[in-house]
């Protein structure tokens, strides 16, 4: 009888079976190189300074450029194979071997250079091809001119593997590799006249980062990038004579012009930056006025344009040569290409990284780099699942009012949102809350249900962030809502304070760690963390949070609440939070609950919600469950199953004896309360959420304003709070409350 295998002779008999397939594959596809482009070939076995090791075939082509044709094979400094197949002319082609960033060899099968997939655009260069594997889908991304903007293979919906970016005109802009939606490996970017340019986007990348400069040996061996500068086309923008002639301003003055207020007028505007490139590759980059002029566009118009950043590879420097100024033009000009698009990066990052970013020493020109598709840390799956169509469009609406009374510098105006109505303006002023308003307003869109939609509100997103940054007290690390003239109730003007910054601040948080974990700005981690750390700092000693701004020992659940919310999100967005917070905040939330009935007070056990005496007493305190809802979200972020804690059913049943119901007499109204419930439940799941769910359709969604100016918001008289947020905050918290099902993942899925 034959012996049987032990586990470990197993496993050996599989790497040698798995490393004989490898080189049997390997000399297929030496044989099976293309006869015709044979010619020529020579074999290249080189060891880089990094250690990296290549052994390829590589051709010439007429010009002189070189690319890969035939076989291919890669080692990395370590010694170990990373990945090996065949190249036809200068395009993966056939079947590969990739090992992972985890290890794991794959098999993946390509042609033109795409992994084989199913879907391809018009225009694409692909052709229809069956499933491979996960692979599903190449797609090629177009311009509203047909013309490809980019192309690649897509897994899981998200970016995986080779893709090409393209400019207008048609030539690659930057490429590189995915690994699920985050740039990995090697990425090379080309200046507008196709020479690679290794300082800038070019490097290799780990986890969506730069991490190291462009290995010597890859614009060799693999991208066959020309070493000659061709000709490079103007940025298409439309005329603007004004433009133009405030720029020649600016060179006619010479250095008498260096604080000219035609500079400043260009430098207060973005949008002038492709003009000023325009005009600078359009001079006469030969004589020595060609380059004086190029100095002092650089110093005066690119620099203040890119809030006074330099290149991290360098800028023009006078005196210098006719090749220098034009490659520092084209690296000019190669990061507007990228970041015009990118609305967060363009309005945050860049401004406000010199005041963030400043204790980092980094130079946040470096930190443009390709885009990154892929879902953060935190789970936000849920919020691709299609809404039911009434609430789809009630949240689209209600969206859409919002947008249209952002200020213009991107706050939303607790105060004077009017000003932004055209005829018929909206009523509902609320007070000194601009901070908190503006924080779930930005909550708001991004819980949009629409993946797609919510790269559309990017641009108003980065708007309310950079207000936001801008509201942050640098000496305290405190959001607060200021107001300069601020009319008090003995007739009085001065300046006004938020009584509630702790809230404010932590409801900024959770939109900037949002912010920054979705369009991944570091600008708007970095703020969040000196939010972070001023929640920390007025923490009570080993309990919870006040409405103090220094700890007094004064402890209430709504304020805690709002607090472990937020270091919660701020801990999924991986900025440091410090763990004895938790389970203070829990130790307090267990103070407030009552075993027997499970609510949870705001200042006393299983008491009732907050209400001031003499403004919103008519709704009575025991027609809402908002505290206990509060409570029971905290609980399940906190890691407590919905199946099993007592607590938590218990709550949930008490949030069922208190459904929404729209009873404006009786006083049942409760905003905050519905949108907590909504989470709450939302996470209970079955019966729970199906109750709740019907019940929040018809007393938030049918009573959406559907008239006028007010139309897709809702009214802010009818809530307990309402006196104080205002219109903007009841719009948020309704839009909230109907997103619920998107804002966190339910547990245990």
């Amino acid at each position: 009888m034959k012996r049987p295998m032990s586990p470990r002779s197993r496993a050996v008999s599989s790497e040698k079976r798995e490393c004989r397939w490898e080189w049997i594959l390997v000399a297929i596809l030496f044989l099976a190189r293309p006869v015709a482009a044979a010619e020529g070939l020579e074999i290249l076995d080189e060891t880089f300074p990094d250690g990296v090791r290549v052994r390829c075939e590589v051709a010439s082509r007429g010009d002189g450029r070189r690319f890969l044709n035939g076989f291919y094979c890669r080692w990395d400094a370590g010694g170990e194979k990373v990945c090996f197949g065949q190249y036809r002319d200068g395009e993966r082609d056939g079947k590969w071997k990739v090992r992972s960033p985890g290890g794991a060899w794959e098999e993946r099968s390509y042609g033109n250079g795409f992994l084989a997939g199913t879907v391809v655009s018009a225009g694409s260069r692909a052709s229809d091809r069956k499933p491979h594997g996960d692979a599903s889908l190449i797609v090629a991304r177009q311009d509203v001119r047909g013309n490809n903007t980019a192309e690649g293979c897509l897994l899981g919906g998200l970016p995986h593997d080779v893709w090409v970016f393209y400019r207008e005109d048609g030539s690659r802009l930057f490429e590189g590799t995915y690994w699920r939606g985050v740039p990995e490996g090697v990425w090379v970017a080309y200046l507008a006249d196709g020479r690679i340019e290794p300082a800038l986007i070019s490097g290799v990348y780990a986890q969506g980062r730069r991490v190291a400069d462009l290995p010597p040996w890859e614009p060799r061996v693999r991208f066959g990038a020309t070493a000659t500068p061709g000709p490079v086309a103007p940025l298409p923008v439309p005329e603007n004579p004004a433009i133009a002639s405030t720029i020649a301003t600016v060179f006619a003055k010479g250095q008498s012009g260096r604080t000219s207020h035609e500079a400043m007028i260009l430098s207060g505007d973005p949008a002038t930056v492709p003009h000023v490139l325009n005009a600078l590759l359009a001079l006469d980059l030969a004589t020595e006025e060609g380059r004086r002029r190029a100095d002092l566009a650089e110093e005066l118009l690119l620099r203040p344009l890119f809030a006074g950043n330099d290149l991290p590879c360098g800028g023009i420097l006078s005196g210098a040569s006719e090749q220098d100024v034009r490659l520092a033009v084209l690296r000019w000009r190669l990061v507007w290409e990228v970041v015009r698009d990118k609305p967060m990066c363009l309005l945050v990052d860049i401004p406000l990284a010199k005041a963030t970013l400043a204790s980092s020493g980094e130079n946040v020109l470096a930190l443009v780099g390709p885009p990154s598709d892929a879902p953060p840390e935190r789970n936000f799956s849920a919020r691709a699942q299609k809404a039911e169509q009434p609430i789809s469009k009630a949240v689209a609406a209600g969206l859409d009012w919002l947008a249209r009374h952002q200020e213009e510098d991107g706050r939303f105006d607790c105060r004077d949102f009017s000003s932004r109505c055209g005829s018929g303006a909206c009523d509902g002023e609320g007070n000194i809350y601009d901070v908190g308003t503006t924080a779930l307003a930005v909550l708001a869109f991004l819980g949009d249900p629409s993946a797609k939609q919510r790269a559309h509100h990017e641009e108003r997103v980065a708007r309310a962030a950079r207000w936001l940054i801008k509201s942050l007290d640098p000496s305290t690390g405190r959001f607060q809502s200021i107001e300069d003239h601020y009319v008090f109730e003995d007739g009085t003007t001065g300046c006004a304070l938020s009584p509630r910054g702790n809230i404010e601040s932590a409801v900024a948080v959770m939109a900037l760690c949002e912010a920054a974990t979705l369009f991944r700005s570091p600008v708007c981690a970095a703020a969040a963390q000196r939010g972070v750390d001023y929640l920390l700092s007025a923490r009570n000693p080993y309990k919870a949070w006040g409405d103090d701004w220094v700890p007094a020992g004064n402890n209430n659940m709504s304020t805690t609440g709002f607090c472990l919310l937020a270091l919660v999100e701020a801990r999924e967005a991986g900025l440091v939070v410090d763990p004895a917070a938790f389970e203070g905040v829990m130790l307090f939330i267990s103070e407030m609950t009552d075993e027997n009935s499970w609510r949870t007070g705001w200042v006393g056990k299983g008491g009732y919600s907050a209400r001031q005496p003499g403004l919103n007493k008519r709704w009575p305190e025991k027609m809402t469950e908002a505290m206990t809802a509060l409570a029971m979200v905290c609980r399940i972020l906190m890691g407590e199953d919905p199946q099993k804690s007592v607590a938590l059913r218990g709550g949930a049943d008490l949030l069922r004896m208190q459904l929404p119901f729209w009873d404006e007499k009786e006083g049942t109204i409760d905003y905050i309360y519905w949108m907590f419930g909504a989470h709450a439940m939302w996470q209970m799941g079955g019966a729970d959420w199906e109750m709740w769910q019907k019940r929040m359709f018809d007393a938030v969604v049918k009573t959406q304003r559907q008239d006028g100016c007010e139309r897709g918001s809702w009214d802010p008289q009818y809530d307990p709070w309402g006196h104080e947020g205002g219109r903007i905050y009841a719009t948020a918290m309704m839009l909230l409350a109907l997103e619920a099902p998107g804002r966190y993942v339910r547990s245990g899925s």
